[in-house]
């Protein structure tokens, strides 16, 4: 299990406190605990779709699966729980954390270059996933710093634009579970602050109801919390039912937001899952309790005193007791089966479970694969597939998804029935037939109907199943399903017949594809709204879409005018790929304001060689107040290549362990802080993280030696100037004048980018100014005389001002910048190399060549090399977000 453990050892399973009271009356069932001899004659086969077997499925060492569901399009979708270990000397997270593996087509397949999608909120650790009922699903992100719930189409787009996800409202509220409510709202548990939340399916009207041993938004995060809902779902009643794990009871809420609380006869150790059973009841699962673990920390062990128990819909609970031959019996997560049964995990013993609620016998079903649960974490996905079997996720250190094959009694086959695709208006049949595998001799109860989010696209045109009708041992009925488009994309709707073989009807999914002319591309706009100069906003994904019946062949994804270095692509499947009929890529695209006021853009796709209808991009850059976004940390760099990261920089690689042509003599960073770029004397350029290369000088005769670089604001291009001020443009950077071809007084020693891409400075040792493109000269100390020479410069966000330093710490300020202090009048060890603005500008540090940092305004210090040895001196420093 992933080191994402221990946060759910003090999270998800709270203190266990005493359970007080005892209900007056038990319901009259019958006998429970029954471990039948058939239990031990199941036919049930689990199958394992692990990285083995789906490379891919796992993204590092930090992926965690961990929600699961089928969606509008018969797949399966999962979620990614994996988190940021760095800090521990782990694994990043995963870089997208929803999954979709392919059922709906009979494929089993998974595909990491297309089935992987970015949840809007990079390592938040989305924990749950719901099917909305829409053509849409509903993900929940764990963690104080998402603390929001948002939603995924079946391409894998955001369908509501910018605002999604959709924060909650209430700080550390640590979202475990999302369920489709009978009023057609998303109802979610807020673990962390002991409320019940709901928002409507557009996004609207999101209500936080607060259990009376919660805390509002208007308490502090420090304000204890007693009661901390876990697991929800709609029961039988149409009200919201969900477990409570610290105070250990079971809570009901109608849509209208009436709370009721039922503590049951007996302590439920670890309350987890729930679901709404067959038999009209709701039936609870309880972990129990657990001890540490010492070899492996990770993996508490389970004490084997979990429960399972029977709510029925007036609140009265029941405890069954626990089978034979279950020594650590742990229930985790819980579903009700397409054959009337109730399917579960058990944790402590590496199983799955069925119970038959009319017999009270209990079936198992070991898991291959040894350990493959974590304890004392949320209610690991299971779900009913549209195969009608029974799948879940396994979240050991191997990972992936799971399938149960149940014990055959009728079947509805194909299931899923797939259509294929066809125009709007045109029609094709299908027969689904519905087969008794059994022995045994049934009736069917009632005649197919057809329900969901496109049932008007699909008729039964033909059928024998009818009501009442006998369907005897091996015999079979034929319906004949019409599906006639009304519109493009993809069209789903579910067949149900009933049967008495079990206590619930038998379902085949349909599914068919409404061709279009061209694919398509959206969402058409999104406004990002306002944001601070140089912060990169959450991304927004727009999708390609194609259900023209042929592949499409997207040939570039581009930003437009006015103000393309203002936004960002970040997340890229579209560019260059092949996407084929009824599939979809996706772009994510972030707001980052290179100045104040309004920006726009526009993102345009060509595919087919023909440009589809382009999506407005729109936001506001804000002056950021001073303080409000100084920068988290920065990197120093040394002539050799070695880095040294502190704060939030992020080491990313480095040259200092390889032999170089020449010496290193400066680095920048990309706009999001997640890669850079060393740039040698020789204009030699060497990129980690994001950071592209996009060509360089060295491999080309040299007038003068490169002295410096700078990137453009959208991290697509960079410019390298050499002592001479000749200037070098690469990728996206434009060229807009030099001094190459001019004598200069004294050698450029270093230069900076206009925050907005279309211009640049160079500063030279006597503190000479050379402007191009937008930006402005404000000033120089090229005619007076410094005690020491210029060394480097750094601009304000709004590129209205600029600072120059020199050896001795002097630090000069023109235009907007202000003048924070310097180490002009002090002795220094060793000479100041470079200088670094803070994101806001209202602060500044300069390094020397023996890595000590001095900080002014609001940067604040992280860390230094300076009372250390270093292989080489340092050359340069850039900030981090």
């Amino acid at each position: 299990m992933r080191a994402r453990v221990p946060q759910f050892l003090t999270a998800g399973l709270v203190p266990r406190a005493t359970t007080l009271g005892l209900l007056a009356s038990l319901m009259a069932i019958a006998p429970f605990g029954v471990s039948t001899p058939a239990a031990q004659a199941a036919t049930g086969t689990i199958t394992e779709f692990n990285n083995a077997k789906r490379p891919g499925i796992i993204q590092n060492s930090s992926s965690d699966p961990l929600g699961l569901t089928v969606g509008p399009d018969g797949n399966l979708w999962f979620t990614d729980a994996g988190e940021n270990l760095q800090a521990t000397g782990g694994a990043a997270a995963p870089p997208k954390q929803i999954g979709r593996f392919h059922l709906a087509d009979g494929s089993l397949s998974f595909n990491p270059a297309i089935d992987w999608f970015p949840n809007g909120e990079p390592g938040s650790v989305p924990v749950a996933i719901a099917n909305s009922g829409d053509n849409n699903l509903w993900f929940a992100n764990f963690g104080t710093a998402a603390n929001d719930v948002g939603a995924i189409n079946s391409q894998g787009g955001n369908p509501l634009g910018a605002a999604n996800p959709f924060g909650v409202g209430v700080l550390a509220s640590t979202i475990t579970d999302i369920t489709l409510g009978p009023d057609n709202n998303m109802w979610f548990t807020m673990f962390g602050s002991g409320n019940i939340g709901h928002i409507g399916r557009d996004g609207s009207n999101f209500t936080a109801l607060k259990l009376p041993g919660g805390r509002s938004a208007a308490q502090p995060v420090t304000t204890t919390v007693t009661q901390n809902p876990q697991a929800i779902t709609a029961g039988p009643d149409g009200n919201l039912w969900f477990t409570i794990q610290q105070s250990k009871t079971i809570g009901r809420m109608t849509p209208g937001g009436t709370f009721t609380e039922f503590t049951p006869p007996t302590t439920l150790h670890g309350l987890a899952g729930i679901t709404a059973g067959s038999d009209g009841n709701l039936y609870v699962t309880a972990e129990g309790d657990s001890t540490a673990n010492p070899s492996q920390p990770m993996r508490p062990v389970m004490s084997g005193n979990g429960s399972l128990a029977r709510v029925t819909p007036s609140g009265v609970i029941v405890p069954i007791p626990a089978p034979a031959g279950a020594p650590r019996f742990s229930p985790n997560a819980i579903v009700n089966g397409p054959d009337g049964n109730l399917w579960f995990t058990d944790v402590g013993d590496n199983s799955i479970w069925r119970f038959n609620p009319l017999t009270a016998a209990f079936t198992p079903f070991p898991v291959p694969t040894p350990g493959a649960f974590s304890g004392n974490v949320q209610p690991t996905g299971i779900t009913v597939g549209p195969d009608g079997n029974i799948w879940f996720t396994e979240n050991n250190a191997v990972g992936g998804l799971a399938r149960l094959t149940i014990d055959p009694l009728v079947q509805l086959s194909p299931s899923p029935a797939g259509f294929g695709t066809h125009l709007p208006g045109s029609t094709t049949n299908v027969a689904v037939v519905a087969s008794n595998t059994t022995s045994n001799a049934y009736t069917i109860t009632s005649a197919p109907t057809i329900t969901g989010p496109n049932a008007g696209d699909f008729t039964v045109v033909g059928n024998n199943c009818n009501a009442t009708s006998p369907l005897g041992p091996l015999a079979s009925c034929t319906m004949t399903i019409r599906f006639k488009p009304t519109g493009t994309g993809t069209r789903s709707a579910t067949l149900t017949l009933g049967v008495n073989d079990n206590a619930t009807p038998h379902t085949a999914l349909l599914t068919g594809v409404g061709q279009a002319a061209v694919p398509t591309f959206g969402p058409a706009s999104a406004a990002f709204g306002n944001s601070f100069v140089h912060q990169v906003t959450r991304p927004v994904n727009f999708s390609l879409t194609n259900v023209t019946g042929v592949p499409v062949k997207v040939n570039s994804v581009t930003l437009g005018q006015p103000h393309p270095n203002d936004f960002i692509i970040g997340s890229d499947t579209c560019t260059g790929a092949t996407v084929p009929d009824s599939s979809s890529c996706t772009v994510s695209v972030s707001f980052a304001p290179t100045t104040v006021g309004p920006r726009s853009s526009s993102l345009t796709v060509v595919a087919n060689g023909a440009a589809l209808p382009s999506s407005i991009l729109s936001g506001t850059g804000v002056a950021a107040p001073p303080g409000s976004n100084p920068g988290n940390g920065y990197w120093e760099v040394a002539s050799d290549g070695g880095i040294f990261n502190f704060g939030s920089a992020t080491f990313l690689g480095s040259t200092g362990s390889i032999k170089l042509n020449k010496p290193i003599v400066g680095m920048a960073r990309t706009a999001d802080g997640n890669g850079y770029w060393l740039v040698a004397t020789d204009g030699g350029i060497f990129a980690f993280g994001n950071a592209k290369f996009f060509g360089s000088t060295g491999s080309i005769h040299l007038n003068q030696p490169i002295v410096g670089m700078a990137a453009t604001p959208d991290g697509q291009g960079y410019w390298l100037v050499a002592s001479d001020g000749g200037i070098f443009a690469f990728g996206n950077a434009r060229f807009f004048g030099s001094t190459g071809s001019v004598h200069l007084n004294k050698p450029i020693v270093g230069m900076v980018a206009a925050p907005d891409g279309e211009g640049y400075w160079m500063v030279a040792t006597d503190g000479g100014i050379f402007s191009f493109g937008t930006s402005k000269f404000f000033g120089s100390t090229g005619s007076i005389h410094l005690n020491q020479p210029i060394v480097g410069m750094a601009s304000t966000p709004d590129g209205q001002g600029y600072w120059l330093a020199a050896t001795d710490g002097g630090i000069f300020a023109f235009g907007t910048s202000k003048f924070f202090g310097s180490t002009g009048s002090i002795h220094l060890n060793q000479p100041v190399v470079g200088i670094a603005a803070t994101l806001d500008g209202a602060g500044y540090w300069m390094s020397a060549t023996d890595g000590g940092i001095f900080n002014f305004g609001d940067a604040r210090f992280f860390g230094s090399t300076g009372s250390i040895k270093l292989n080489k001196p340092m050359v340069g420093l850039a900030p981090a977000t």
